[in-house]
């Protein structure tokens, strides 16, 4: 079973300063009451905190079960989806259990049942996280996924994107440099086409 987790609006109102946080002894207590959940980030935090950053928020009971943080895609049409369902194709868990705790229900399609939903303005209250409680009782035999961060094949037609919108916003010497990280990826695909192929080569060879 997997939990994809924002922060802003779901742990603590939108905006907050000094309530950061409020609202995450709510959902460690059910946390604790559903072991075989695991957790994986899915907020914008992810952008500007690594994943060993973002696990300090957290009690270690819980920071213990944060195994990744989802891609970053362009912010078009339900990137947030987007960015769920990619990860979970990337690490082979398409066919997992999975539940998303968001504040904010444009980021996913009206058809999308996977997603329980807090109000921005207050984060997660006890309502949401009783039915939460009740989802995870109901799945109690589903056993926690184990992920291994170095399954995940990299999308170089995204990441290519991403690096082209890093080259423009960083001017020419940033260009340079996300330009140079563009070409050892590219270099490094090539690398592992032609591994691919001589391994299969080896295979039929009965090597």
């Amino acid at each position: 079973m997997l939990l994809f987790l924002n922060i802003e609006g779901v742990l603590h109102p939108v905006n907050a300063v000094t309530e950061q946080f409020s609202r995450l002894h709510l959902l460690e207590d059910t946390l604790l009451h559903a072991p075989n959940v695991a957790v994986v980030i899915s907020s914008p935090w992810k952008q500007v905190e690594s994943l060993r950053a973002l696990r300090r928020h957290f009690p270690p009971e819980i920071a213990n079960r944060i195994i990744a943080v989802t891609p970053s895609l362009p912010k078009e049409r339900y990137w947030r989806y987007r960015e769920i369902t990619l990860w979970l194709r990337q690490a082979g868990f398409e066919q997992e259990s999975w539940i998303a705790l968001d504040s904010d229900r444009t980021q996913f399609p009206s058809r999308c049942k996977h997603v329980f939903l807090t109000d921005p303005r207050i984060g997660l209250d006890t309502k949401t996280n009783t039915k939460l409680g009740a989802f995870f009782a109901a799945r109690s035999d589903e056993p926690r996924p184990i992920f291994d961060p170095l399954s995940i094949d990299i999308d170089l037609d995204i990441a290519l994107r991403m690096l082209d919108a890093l080259q423009l916003k960083e001017g020419d010497l940033g260009a340079a440099y996300w330009q140079k990280v563009a070409d050892l990826l590219k270099d490094a695909e090539r690398f592992k086409e032609r591994a691919l192929a001589a391994e299969d080569k080896l295979r039929r060879l009965g090597c």
